[in-house]
C-alpha cells in the first residue's frame, strides 16, 4: 500500500463467502492510484485486516510487547485511516488544525411546537406562534378548572396563558442514554476504567454494591476494567464490533499490570452481574 507504482497499475483483490449456506466468490479490480473521493474501501480494507493480525500478534506474546510491531500498527493505522488498539481519533479544529481539548459536550437541538396549543385558547383567527419542544413541569399546586360552555374572552385567554408560563418551570427532557456508549466514554486513553458512581450506572449497579464487591487484595483500577469487561461479555456481544477494539486495549493494560487477584476478580464480577463469563473469553 505504500510502495510506489506505475500510473496505469491496477490490483484485484478476491472476496470468498457465503450466502444462505452457498458459497460465492467475487474478484474486484481497482486501481493502485484511485482519485481522492473513491473512498479507498479496498485499501482500508487491506489496512484493516493487516492491523488486525499484528494486533493478534502482539497479544499473543503476552507481556512482551515489540516495539517495532506497535510502531507498525500505528504508521498504518495514521497512513489508512482504521484505528487500532494503539491509535484513537480525537476531535480536530477544522480552522486551525488543533486538538480539541475537554470533554465531549451534549447540545440540545429544540424543535417548534405552537405556542398556542401550549397555552389553550387566543382569539380566532390569531397568529401562532412557536417556541422549542420542552418538558414542563408546574411550580405551583394547581386546582382543576371546570369547562365552561361559554366562549372564552380572548384577554381573559391571553391572561391565563401568561399566569401559566410564568409558573412553570421549563426543564429539558433528556433521553436515556445507551450504557454501552456511557461505558465506552468512560474509558481513559491508557485503556482501563476508574471505579466510579459512573461507571457503576453504566452497568446497572449502585456505587456500593460495586464497591462492596471489590476483593480487598486489588486496586480499583483493575476491578472496574475487568467489571466493565466482563459486563461487555455478558450482555453486549451483539455489538461486539463496536467494542472489540477498546476491549484489546483493556486486556494489554491488564497484562502490563501484573495484577495477582486476576481470577478472584473475574469471579466476584460474574457474581455481581448475574455473568458466566471465563477468564479465557476475556483474552486474560
Amino acid at each position: 500500500m505504500l510502495s510506489q507504482s506505475p500510473e496505469a497499475a491496477e490490483g484485484s483483490v478476491t472476496v470468498k463467502y457465503s450466502l444462505a449456506g452457498h458459497p460465492s466468490q467475487n474478484k474486484l479490480h481497482f486501481s493502485l492510484k484511485p482519485a481522492e473521493d473513491s473512498g479507498l474501501t479496498v485499501h482500508r480494507l487491506a489496512a484493516r485486516t493487516l492491523i488486525r493480525s499484528l494486533e493478534m500478534e502482539e497479544m499473543e506474546r503476552r507481556g512482551q510487547p515489540d516495539e517495532g510491531v506497535e510502531k507498525k500498527v500505528v504508521e498504518l493505522s495514521v497512513q489508512s485511516g482504521v484505528s487500532s488498539t494503539f491509535t484513537a481519533f480525537i476531535a480536530v479544529n477544522k480552522g486551525n488544525g488543533e486538538t480539541i481539548q475537554g470533554p465531549l459536550v451534549r447540545r440540545n437541538v429544540p424543535t417548534s411546537m405552537p405556542m398556542m396549543a401550549l397555552c389553550g385558547g387566543g382569539p380566532p383567527g390569531g397568529r401562532m406562534m412557536s417556541m422549542p419542544r420542552i418538558h414542563y413541569q408546574c411550580s405551583m399546586p394547581m386546582r382543576k378548572i371546570a369547562r365552561s360552555s361559554a366562549p372564552m374572552n380572548s384577554s381573559v385567554g391571553h391572561v391565563l396563558c401568561s399566569l401559566s408560563c410564568d409558573s412553570l418551570d421549563i426543564e429539558p427532557q433528556q433521553p436515556p442514554r445507551d450504557p454501552l456508549l456511557q461505558l465506552v466514554s468512560l474509558q481513559k486513553a491508557s485503556g482501563c476504567w476508574e471505579l466510579d458512581p459512573a461507571l457503576a450506572a453504566a452497568v446497572g449497579k449502585t456505587s456500593e454494591e460495586v464497591e462492596n464487591t471489590k476483593p480487598a487484595s486489588e486496586n480499583k483500577e483493575v476491578w472496574a476494567t475487568i467489571l466493565a469487561l466482563i459486563w461487555l461479555h455478558g450482555f453486549k456481544m451483539d455489538a461486539q464490533e463496536e467494542w472489540e477494539l477498546l476491549a484489546m486495549k483493556a486486556v494489554s493494560w491488564l497484562r502490563a499490570q501484573n495484577a495477582p487477584c486476576v481470577a478472584e476478580c473475574v469471579e466476584a464480577g460474574n457474581t455481581l452481574l448475574g455473568c458466566k463469563v471465563q477468564k479465557d473469553a476475556l483474552g486474560i
